[in-house]
């Protein structure tokens, strides 16, 4: 049941053009997931103008799998009126389809899945094109996978500190991304071997681990070579299989 209802009536979807650059904006901080050969899906944390992202987004042509705050509105199919998003307990998984969402967007024929996992503090209101709450909780799920790596490029003080660079020619910054891309890539390789093996241990906590897999390999390697072990250390891929074996 829905705590209170908007007075306000559905309106019709804005239909001026969400320019680029606006939608850019309202992007700022969101972690969009992009794959040439597979749907492109953008997928959000709990933040303000949503309804501009998702306008744009859909333009595009993407999926998208944005969360909302508990206080959102949105609007039900068949309903006259916007309400509040509805309580969900504890373990519940609940599941609105074709409804309109922000009352001044107003973007229509997305779904609502909401999910409180059992062991989370507070439930999950997700808008998506998603068909079924379980994908809409897988979607937005991958933002967790990739958080640790947008640590690893941006942080200065556990990663490449790209920001730091400064730069804004594209070409100069499209040849740094092509270097750190395969720095990182050799690094997430070894940071999934020395897991592979159970040597983390020698790098992060026993009890607990906490760093991610790029940490894992870069502190590994920088290990050896402290150690002077690197340059006699040939690593390949059939290691890794040969790990899991």
């Amino acid at each position: 049941m829905a705590r209170t209802r908007s007075a306000r009536a559905v309106g019709h979807a804005d239909s001026r053009r969400v320019e680029f650059r606006k939608a850019k904006g309202a992007v700022g901080g969101r972690r969009l997931l992009a794959a040439r050969q597979s749907p492109s899906v953008a997928v959000g944390r709990p933040r303000v103008r949503h309804g501009v992202l998702a306008q744009w987004a859909l333009q595009q042509g993407w999926e998208i799998c944005l969360r909302l705050r508990a206080h959102e509105y949105v609007c039900r199919a068949g309903a006259a009126y916007f309400e509040v998003l509805p309580l969900v307990l504890p373990g519940e998984r609940r599941f609105w389809p074709h409804v309109t969402f922000t009352q001044k967007h107003a973007v229509a024929g997305l779904n609502l899945a909401m999910y409180w996992a059992p062991t989370a503090t507070e439930p999950w209101y997700l808008i998506t094109t998603e068909p079924t709450c379980k994908l809409a909780c897988t979607s937005y799920a991958k933002r967790f996978r990739i958080e640790e790596m947008f640590k690893d490029f941006k942080n200065n003080g556990r990663g490449f500190g790209l920001e730091l660079t400064g730069l804004r020619h594209a070409d100069r910054l499209a040849r740094l991304l092509l270097a750190l891309a395969l720095v990182y890539t050799w690094l997430l390789l070894w940071g999934a071997y020395v897991i592979a093996t159970g040597q983390h241990k020698l790098v992060d906590n026993v009890c607990k681990p906490t760093l991610s897999v790029f940490q894992t390999g870069l502190r590994f390697v920088l290990r050896l070579w402290q150690r002077g072990q690197l340059v006699k250390f040939h690593w390949h891929l059939s290691m890794l299989t040969e790990a899991h074996n």
